[in-house]
């Protein structure tokens, strides 16, 4: 089996590929899970989860801790729970489509989980989490996803293994309190539940037709990987929360379909003002809605082309990320029912910065008991708490009010 660095250096790279890459470092747990599984893909060691080339007192075998797991078949670690997927993207062999996701694992380690339930303030995302793991930072093992979810599928039937549940979607604006919303959960629910936020191979799934062409992305293809990809993190009587990053709630659809037989799953959908939305969204160092200036999603690009405009490329910044949040906040709201008791929309100010509103919230609506006075402490301590579960300064810039294009307020 094979043993994949998840922080390389490129002229390692270099000098197994002879490139023209410049010599300099490069920390893959900065890129995208979609960016990483090309990368990955690119490495001759990189064969499958079952086959590995042990690069023996090469450069890039110096630089890597000892991968306890190399010997092992991988295939069994994936069945047994040792290891956890971390991430998936669509494989980069021309014309693929959404039926041909590799998706890799690697070791978190409970201690981890047990962190991220103690203080998830510390750790707002999967990301961060996959972070604390030395088995994560330097080893994972690529899977073909219906490949392994056959497998798993097989071996849980035959062990009579159940399989968990998803308890609760949030979805959110930027910037609007989900996390905080995420972390009483989390420490509401201990040990009975694993809550995945903002996790890559969830956001790679659900973002997978953002770009590309209609006839490589049939929706029930897109809606049966992600129930695949489901199937696997709730596996071994795991039962999940599941928090999207804003950008992923325009594709709320998909998992909506593919929990569609799932009924009692609690949908959330946290707002704040458009204003103070779009202030904190175009702060320095925080702006990544501008990239959809000039590599929008499909949705997007038909979305400003409904509203008379042929793209995004002459917009002003806060047009540009007025434009996407509108988009998101549009298609995202379109899913939700009023006459839905398990969907919500709350709002900052009243569900979120109002603290008591915010605990009626985990106790009326996510049926979380909260009778434990002990527990209870714990869930008001850390709603206080303030997460940074993105990068940049926290400061506020004051807004300059622009005329704004029709349609994005």
């Amino acid at each position: 089996c094979f043993s994949l660095p998840l922080e390389i250096r490129l002229a390692s790279i270099e000098s197994m590929h002879h490139s023209a890459f410049a010599m300099r470092s490069c920390s893959l747990r900065s890129l995208s899970p979609a960016t990483l599984v090309i990368l990955l893909s690119s490495l001759k060691c990189l064969v499958s989860g079952d086959q590995q080339e042990v690069y023996e007192g090469s450069l890039i075998h110096a630089q890597f801790s000892a991968d306890p797991h190399l010997l092992s078949n991988k295939t069994s670690l994936v069945l047994d729970g040792t290891l956890q997927l971390a991430g998936c993207g669509i494989s980069q062999i021309p014309n693929s489509s959404v039926n041909d996701f590799e998706c890799y694992y690697c070791e978190l380690g409970e201690d981890t989980w047990a962190a991220q339930q103690l203080d998830p303030s510390l750790l707002p995302s999967f990301r961060d989490m996959l972070g604390e793991s030395t088995h994560c930072s330097d080893h994972a093992y690529l899977f073909n996803l219906k490949d392994i979810v056959a497998t798993a599928r097989n071996y849980d039937e035959v062990n009579s293994f159940p399989v968990g549940k998803v308890k609760g979607v949030i979805m959110s604006q930027p910037s609007s309190g989900s996390s905080v919303l995420m972390n009483a959960i989390i420490v509401a629910e201990g040990e009975k539940s694993r809550t995945h936020a903002d996790h890559p191979a969830i956001i790679e799934v659900l973002d997978a037709c953002d770009n590309i062409s209609d006839n490589l992305c049939e929706f029930e293809d897109h809606v049966s990987a992600m129930v695949d990809l489901i199937y696997l993190l709730s596996r071994r009587e795991s039962d999940i929360f599941i928090k999207l990053n804003p950008h992923s709630s325009a594709n709320i659809k998909v998992l909506r379909e593919a929990l569609h037989d799932e009924k009692d799953v609690k949908w959330a959908y946290v707002q704040r003002g458009a204003d103070e939305v779009l202030t904190k969204a175009t702060e320095r160092k925080r702006n990544g809605c501008l990239k959809n200036r000039n590599n929008p999603s499909n949705g997007l690009l038909t979305f400003v082309q409904n509203k008379g405009y042929d793209d995004l490329k002459d917009f002003t910044d806060e047009e540009v990320c007025s434009a996407f949040f509108a988009y998101n906040h549009q298609t995202a709201v379109n899913e939700f029912s009023t006459n839905d008791p398990n969907t919500i929309i709350m709002d900052y100010d009243s569900s979120i910065k109002n603290k008591d509103q915010l605990r009626t919230h985990v106790t009326d609506f996510f049926e979380i008991d909260l009778a434990d006075n002990a527990l209870s402490a714990k869930v008001t301590a850390i709603v206080q708490k303030e997460t940074h579960s993105r990068g940049g300064s926290r400061r506020k810039n004051v807004f300059v009010d622009e005329a704004q294009r029709e349609g994005f307020t």
